[in-house]
C-alpha cells in the first residue's frame, strides 16, 4: 500500500492553532462520577468548528469527569483514504468535545476537514470511522469506534459535556470540567447508524428482520443483554442470518 507524505494532506486537513486546544489540555480524574441532572451542564459540541460548542442534546446520566479528548497525548496511527492511499505512523489524537480527528503538522495542531473520505482511523489497536447515523428523526455524521465490522457494524460512540461545578475545597469558585458518556449503534450496509440500549426490546427492535430469531437466540444462550459481550454475541448471530 502507497504511503503518502504528510506535506500532501492539505487536500484533505486545514490547520488550527494550538493554542485554541488550551483549554482541554488541563488533566482530570477520570474517577469522580457525578449525580447532577443534565440539565446542569453548559453544552455538548456539536459541530467540527473551533468558534465553540452548540447545546445540541442533553443526555443522561451526566456520566465520568475526565477529558475533552480520548487520550491526551498524540498516538501514533494509521489513515487510510478512501481510494486505498495509506498515511502511516501519524500522530493522531480524537478530540471528542470538538468531534475532531486531529493530528501533528509543522509542529502544529491539525484537523481532518473531510473526514468522510477517509475509510478508516486507527489508533492503538481501535478503529474509527466516520459515518452517519440518525439523531432526532433527522441525519447527523460523527465520529465512532468500530468494536465489531461485518455487514451489521456494532459501533460505539462517544460524547463529552462541557460542565461546571462549585468546587468543594474552596465552596464557591467555580471549576471546568469534562463529563464522558458513550452510546451504542448497530449499522447495516450503507444505512444509517441506528441507536441501541443494553435491553431485550431495543435489540429485538433493531433487528426487526429477524426478531423471532434473535429472541430465541437470546433466550437459549440465557442472554441478559446488559453487556456489550451479550451484544456482540446477538450481532455475530444476527450477521451469520444476513
Amino acid at each position: 500500500m502507497k504511503k503518502l507524505a504528510i506535506s500532501l494532506s492539505c487536500l484533505f486537513f486545514f490547520l488550527f492553532s494550538t493554542q485554541v486546544f488550551s483549554q482541554g489540555n488541563k488533566k482530570m480524574n477520570p474517577g469522580n462520577s457525578f449525580s447532577q441532572s443534565s440539565s446542569d451542564y453548559t453544552g455538548e459540541a456539536g459541530n467540527s468548528s473551533l468558534s465553540g460548542g452548540t447545546a445540541v442534546n442533553k443526555y443522561e446520566p451526566l456520566g465520568v469527569e475526565g477529558s475533552m479528548y480520548l487520550s491526551d497525548e498524540f498516538e501514533n496511527g494509521e489513515v487510510l483514504l478512501a481510494d486505498n492511499s495509506v498515511m502511516e505512523d501519524v500522530k493522531l489524537r480524537y478530540n471528542i468535545y470538538y468531534r475532531q480527528m486531529q493530528f501533528i503538522q509543522d509542529e502544529d495542531t491539525a484537523a481532518f476537514s473531510n473526514p468522510d473520505e477517509v475509510d478508516y482511523f486507527k489508533i492503538r489497536d481501535q478503529i474509527f470511522i466516520h459515518t452517519e447515523y440518525v439523531k432526532d428523526e433527522s441525519i447527523d455524521s460523527d465520529y465512532f469506534q468500530v468494536l465489531l465490522d461485518d455487514y451489521c457494524q456494532l459501533l460505539y460512540r462517544r460524547m463529552v459535556k462541557y460542565h461546571k461545578v462549585v468546587d468543594t475545597r474552596s465552596g464557591d469558585e467555580e471549576k471546568e470540567i469534562f463529563v464522558n458518556c458513550c452510546e451504542f449503534y448497530v449499522k447495516k450496509g450503507n444505512e444509517p447508524a441506528q441507536r441501541i440500549c443494553l435491553n431485550k426490546k431495543s435489540i429485538c427492535c433493531a433487528f426487526v428482520d429477524k426478531e423471532e430469531e434473535v429472541a430465541a437466540f437470546i433466550k437459549t444462550n440465557k442472554l441478559k443483554m446488559k453487556t456489550r459481550e451479550d451484544l456482540i454475541k446477538v450481532i455475530e448471530f444476527y450477521n451469520k442470518l444476513i
